[in-house]
């Protein structure tokens, strides 16, 4: 029981620290993509590219070792 109720101030803690992340980055700030400058708060840029950086690392790390998968024939070995 102790640690459930352990859990649940970790929780609200966490939960109240990204409230303050959020409350404190929502100036809007304006970036540039090539030809288009969108604008956004800076919390959801951050977030947004902190998705992209879990995505591309998940499938970075599910295609890791899916390559050339064969194995190595021994050649005979010439006598003279």
């Amino acid at each position: 029981m102790e640690l459930r109720k352990l859990k649940r101030i970790g929780i609200i803690i966490l939960l109240l620290l990204l409230l303050l992340f959020v409350f404190s980055n929502l100036q809007p700030i304006e970036i540039q993509l090539l030809f288009w400058r969108p604008t956004m708060p800076l919390a959801l840029l951050i977030f947004l590219t902190a998705l992209l950086g879990f995505v591309i690392g998940m499938f970075v790390a599910l295609n890791v070792g899916k390559g050339n998968k064969t194995t190595p024939t021994s050649t005979p070995v010439d006598p003279s």
